[in-house]
């Protein structure tokens, strides 16, 4: 039997806002742990100074021109610089689109609540909440952020520097046998 005063004890609550560096920062994860972007930025970073490489033989074979050596270079430079290139355009498309897509939802404060071993409980300024605890499908984490990944696609973000986020991802995991990755 659990006593009031038991329950409570186990009730972690944490209450926090999210801005647009929190929803860029988990659209980053994503897109980092996703195969198809991994494959297609590969596939980008690899392809194009083939194509350069290619087209210096055929004008070196053909011409033996010097010009062959410019498209050599330029599939080198290609090769070492795309992906600073990718991490700047992709910053600056998910922080368009969060801005386009999540204006409402930012700064608006939010709390998720861990209640006993089978509930966790989310508010925000438009909407309630009620998660069983088994839709919950692994709990991944950075620096900065807790990710909860749910059975339905939808995560939610948990900045690590709010008061009880730790307490409360450690109970989550405990309650469960959850997949908790550190990134």
């Amino acid at each position: 039997m659990v006593l009031p005063n038991e329950k409570s004890a186990r009730e972690v609550t944490c209450k926090y806002t999210l801005d647009e560096n929190d929803y860029l920062t988990y659209q980053l994860f994503e897109a980092s742990g996703s195969k198809q972007a991994k494959r297609s930025r590969l596939v980008t970073r690899v392809t194009i100074p083939i194509l350069y490489i290619v087209a210096g033989l055929i004008i070196q074979y053909k011409t033996g021109h010097w010009m062959a050596i410019a498209f050599f270079a330029c599939a080198a430079v290609w090769f070492l610089w795309y992906p600073r290139r990718w991490r700047t355009r992709y910053r600056k498309y998910y922080l368009r689109h969060i801005l386009e897509h999540y204006r409402g939802r930012l700064d608006k404060s939010s709390e998720i609540t861990l209640t006993g071993d089978t509930w966790l409980f989310t508010r925000d300024y438009m909407a309630e909440s009620k998660i069983r605890i088994s839709a919950v499908e692994k709990v991944s984490s950075i620096k900065t952020h807790f990710f909860i990944k749910l059975a339905s696609g939808q995560s939610l973000i948990l900045p690590s520097d709010v008061d009880n986020a730790v307490d409360l991802v450690r109970a989550l995991v405990r309650s469960h046998a959850f997949l908790w990755m550190n990134n």
